[in-house]
């Protein structure tokens, strides 16, 4: 059964409620594709490298974290690095690691432990071995 609100409080507050909904909601929900700068010096034997955690608020695994690396001078041209994520609480992989080629860039699914967490983008030298080197890029934890 339908009621005309005409004039009334329940009107005012149906609008009101339809607006907050329409336009605070889906601004702070909604997940966009960042580039978030990293800077590596990437350690002997594979010893790891973390950024600071950033909030993945998707629940939707298939939501891809993306990584790219733009500069590295380890010796040998362009070279690869691995990557994946971690998450903040147990410390655990958040993905399955990656290994990146200089000057290209990777998008790739995270396992469900990633949704709703703190992440942070963290690398290692894809090689066993004592060189230390820099490598520079971007990431971001979800995107879309």
């Amino acid at each position: 059964m339908l009621k005309k609100l005409k004039n009334s409080k329940g009107l005012q507050i149906a609008l009101a409620a339809g607006i907050l909904g329409a336009v605070i909601i889906p601004s702070s929900v909604s997940a966009s594709d960042d580039e978030y700068g990293y800077y590596f010096t990437i350690k002997t034997l594979q010893k790891n490298s973390y950024t600071a955690y950033k909030y993945r608020q998707t629940d939707d695994t298939r939501n891809p974290w993306k990584v790219g690396m733009t500069y590295s001078n380890e010796p040998g041209g362009k070279t690869i690095t691995r990557f994946w994520m971690t998450e903040s609480k147990t410390k655990s992989r958040a993905t399955n690691s990656v290994d990146v080629l200089e000057g290209y860039e990777y998008y790739n699914p995270t396992y469900k432990i990633a949704n709703k967490h703190d992440v942070a983008l963290t690398a290692e030298n894809n090689n066993y071995n004592t060189n230390t080197y820099i490598a520079e890029g971007y990431w971001d934890e979800e995107t879309r």
